[in-house]
């Protein structure tokens, strides 16, 4: 199901290492076992993970049927009824995208997951950051980042950020 969950990846990698990345295979969300402890927000408020074994379960199977990440991105950005975009700049900036990208849990954490895969392919110098917003409420007093990921080289400290809501444009 699509909806108003915008999904966001921006990588400072060089290029060697992004093509290595995209061509790996897909890592289990399960890979990691933090995820229950995160803070996920859905519908203005605070919670725990929104996700159980399940959740995990789906997130895998998501990745499983994809033989390498250049494909499961493109299915998680791709197959929305927005635009997406994805595009690497000179000064070795990664940039991948959708406005409308599925609400499921499987498929947030999938994004989530897949993201947290860089560790493993940035240098020392290089970081990731990984948003998935709900646009459709976020305006003024409502929390819309349902989770944002600050991703360095794997064996560095990684931290759950939060991405305030930068302006009500609604008047």
């Amino acid at each position: 199901m699509i909806g108003a969950e915008a999904g966001f990846l921006k990588v400072s990698i060089a290029r060697p290492a992004l093509v290595g990345w995209l061509h790996a295979a897909p890592t289990a969300a399960c890979r990691w076992d933090d995820w229950s402890r995160r803070i996920w927000h859905v519908d203005g408020a605070a919670r725990g993970a929104i996700f159980d074994d399940r959740t995990l379960a789906d997130a895998a199977t998501v990745a499983a049927r994809f033989a390498i990440n250049h494909d499961l991105l493109l299915h998680l950005i791709g197959g929305a009824a927005a635009p997406s975009i994805a595009a690497f700049d000179n000064n070795g900036v990664f940039v991948a995208g959708t406005m409308c990208c599925s609400v499921r849990p499987g498929d947030i954490l999938a994004f989530l997951a897949l993201a947290r895969s860089l560790m493993d392919h940035l240098d020392r110098d290089g970081h990731a950051i990984a948003v998935v917003r709900n646009h459709g409420w976020s305006h003024g007093d409502a929390e819309a980042t349902i989770d944002a990921l600050l991703v360095r080289p794997f064996g560095e400290q990684r931290d759950q950020i939060r991405i305030p809501v930068i302006a009500d444009t609604r008047h």
